[in-house]
């Protein structure tokens, strides 16, 4: 299928604060994708092309002349560190928010390759999107998008050692 890209800015903006309503998420310092899901489930996420690109800084929340690029009409959790959940997950149901540590520097300044850290922490600090899975040479991966622009790492995605 064809990989639909929605506005992560949008994120940003909104789910800290819709004009009339409060959803508790704090823009760039951070919030809980649950609150993000229940924002998008209600109010549907913009396309890229009509919300506007990443810009790493909250701004206000744009609601008119927007293209909602998909209905999500309902999100669940995956059992945690369960690989084979995940990618059961993923074939039945399509991409997956997940969050990783996004501190080591391979990662900051990832540019291509299966990403390997074994200094790489279980704390999680960054939302991501899990859109696939597969193996190079051997080396299982996971395929993510990041939200730092098509600038980083291999046009905005990575492949992390699963």
């Amino acid at each position: 299928g064809e990989l639909l890209n929605l506005a992560e800015q949008q994120l940003l903006d909104c789910t800290w604060s819709t004009p009339g309503v409060y959803h508790g998420n704090n823009g760039c310092l951070g919030g809980w994708t649950w609150k993000a899901f229940s924002w998008v489930k209600k109010f549907g996420p913009a396309t890229t092309k009509s919300y506007g690109h990443y810009r790493g800084q909250v701004s206000f929340c744009k609601t008119s002349n927007l293209t909602v690029g998909a209905q999500i009409t309902s999100y669940r959790r995956v059992k945690r560190f369960n690989s084979i959940a995940l990618k059961k997950a993923l074939s039945n149901h399509g991409p997956a928010t997940i969050s990783i540590n996004a501190n080591p520097k391979s990662l900051k300044f990832y540019s291509d390759g299966i990403m390997s850290d074994k200094h790489c922490s279980n704390k999680t600090d960054h939302a991501v999107l899990l859109i696939g899975y597969g193996s190079d040479n051997g080396v299982p991966y996971w395929l993510i998008k990041n939200s730092w622009s098509h600038k980083w790492g291999n046009n905005g995605f990575i492949k992390i050692k699963q």
